[in-house]
């Protein structure tokens, strides 16, 4: 791609970008790059936030420091994934109730923010196993219902969506032990 051609894509979509976000409330007006930011942070941490290491050997004193920076900084990601799903959950019902177009409200809402919602559901429902907390649990269930409403526009969101309910579903069986899930 020449340089001219890179500046006239990059321009077109800033153009889009900025578009898009004159549309969306102002707590949702940087929702995809937050969103991407939000995924890196959620893929980073969840490297850190396991017990052993990838080759089996126990953790040295500050990769335990890290481990338990990791989880916090995990679960304070996904907890902030789960409420801009609400605040987009609201936005989109706000719509199609003043019938200013919920179906337009969810097109102007970015594939990018996909991922991030994904991980952060992941990782309430791992919390929600290890520690049972009801707002975890209500934290998952928004981001389900807000990937559910997306799946309209973004056929990757129904995906997320039906992936999450798999998980649920074998975490339940192995629980009955019905099942034996095994680490990769």
């Amino acid at each position: 791609m020449s340089t001219v051609a890179a500046i006239t894509e990059i321009t077109s979509l800033s153009a889009a970008l900025s578009s898009t976000a004159k549309r969306l409330p102002p707590g949702l007006s940087f929702l995809a790059p937050r969103c991407v930011l939000l995924s890196a942070a959620i893929l980073l941490h969840d490297t850190y936030s396991c017990p052993a290491g990838h080759d089996g050997r126990l953790r040295s004193q500050e990769e335990t420091a890290q481990q338990i920076h990791s989880v916090e900084a995990l679960t304070n990601a996904s907890k902030d994934v789960a409420a801009l799903a609400e605040e987009l959950l609201l936005f989109i019902l706000s719509m199609e109730k003043d019938g200013s177009g919920g179906g337009d409200s969810v097109s102007d809402v970015s594939p990018l923010i996909l991922d991030s919602l994904y991980g952060a559901a992941n990782t309430l429902a791992w919390l929600v196993r290890e520690e049972g907390l009801a707002q975890y649990e209500d934290g998952a269930n928004s981001i389900k219902r807000c990937l559910e409403r997306l799946g309209v526009r973004w056929g990757l969101a129904g995906e997320y969506g039906r992936m999450l309910e798999q998980q649920d579903f074998a975490y339940m069986m192995q629980n009955k032990g019905l099942l034996t899930l095994r680490a990769f």
